[in-house]
This record gives C-alpha cells, sequence and structure tokens, in this order.
C-alpha cells in the first residue's frame, strides 16, 4: 500500500497469472481496479512472488519479482496505470532467480532494494529516480504546464492543454482535449 497526492493505492500480485494489480482505496473503505499488468517477455516478473513500493517526493515506485531472473520497477501515474521504470536482469554474481522477499527503503532520494532468494540468500540493490520535479497537473480548462531540468511528469486534463517537458527523462500525458505535447533533451 501506498499514499501520494492525496490517494491510496493498493497493490495486489498474483503468481499464478504473473500479474500485478493496481486498486484505489476510496474514503469509504471501497477499493476500485484501474490497472492490471501481465507479465511479458519485456517485463521481469513472470511467477510474481515478491512485491514493495517505495515513495519519492509525490512519485509511488513499485517493485516486483519472482522466478524472471530479475526485478521489475514501475512508476505509478496520477490515473493509477503503472508505467515501466526499467528492469534489473540477473547476471554473472548477481543471482535473481527465484526471488521470495522485497523490502524498498528510500535514503537521499534514491531508492535501496533488499531481495530474499529461495536458496536463503540476500541481494541489495539501488534504484536511482533521478532528480525529480514535482508533478504538474492541469485542471478543468486549457493549461499550458512546463517543467525543467528535471524528471517531470506532467499531465493534461480534459482542456485543450500545451505540455513542455524540459531537459530531464519526463513522462508527458495528455488529457481528453486537443493537446501538444513537447519533449526536451532528456
Amino acid at each position: 500500500m501506498a499514499e501520494a497526492g492525496g490517494r491510496h493505492w493498493v497493490f495486489v500480485a498474483g503468481a499464478g497469472s504473473s500479474s500485478v494489480s493496481v486498486l484505489a482505496l476510496g474514503a469509504d473503505g471501497q477499493l476500485a481496479l484501474t490497472d492490471h499488468v501481465i507479465d511479458t517477455l519485456d517485463t521481469r516478473f513472470q511467477s510474481v512472488s515478491a512485491l514493495a513500493t517505495a515513495v519519492v517526493g509525490d512519485r509511488v515506485y513499485v517493485f516486483a519479482a519472482g522466478g524472471d531472473q530479475g526485478v521489475q520497477a514501475f512508476v505509478l501515474l496520477p490515473d493509477g496505470r503503472l508505467l515501466d521504470a526499467g528492469q534489473q536482469l540477473q547476471a554473472a554474481g548477481l543471482a535473481l532467480d527465484d526471488i521470495t522477499a522485497l523490502e524498498a527503503v528510500v535514503r537521499g532520494g534514491r531508492i535501496e532494494l533488499v531481495l530474499g532468494t529461495e536458496d536463503g540468500g540476500l541481494i541489495r540493490l539501488r534504484f536511482d529516480p533521478g532528480d525529480l520535479a514535482p508533478e504538474l497537473l492541469g485542471g478543468p480548462g486549457d493549461n499550458a504546464l512546463t517543467g525543467d531540468a528535471r524528471g517531470d511528469l506532467i499531465a493534461g486534463k480534459v482542456g485543450d492543454d500545451t505540455l513542455r517537458g524540459g531537459a530531464g527523462a519526463d513522462i508527458l500525458l495528455d488529457g481528453h482535449g486537443e493537446d501538444e505535447l513537447w519533449g526536451g533533451a532528456g
């Protein structure tokens, strides 16, 4: 479970379906499904058996691992969808198969991951989300939202929005209007 942007999110892993689900937890205790992601050849959480979350600034990161020789990272978008944020693959000297436990802790803006394996070993990894700017979310009208040199997450809403990323690793999300999205050098 994680809280960001005034909302509470619940994450559920399904080992048999190799899936991760995201549910929004309402003030009344009701759960609403916002995303359901199934492992593919492009991700690393087949037979998922471990799930962890970490919040850096206003961003929620979700990590999933299992029997797929790696760890999958996602970033949670403001609407509750998961976006692929990368993978750590198994390599010589780094056995990432049969992960049974996963913990994530934020230290100095970076995420420390500790993984437990079926054979009793522990593995420590670091995930660096980079220098993140606060989320910029459009309102009900036409909006012009401009990021900076950090990693921006800029989302339009109902109006005809103009979204401009800066030089960082940006995420731009259009809304329901006729939007213009401009990337930067990141």
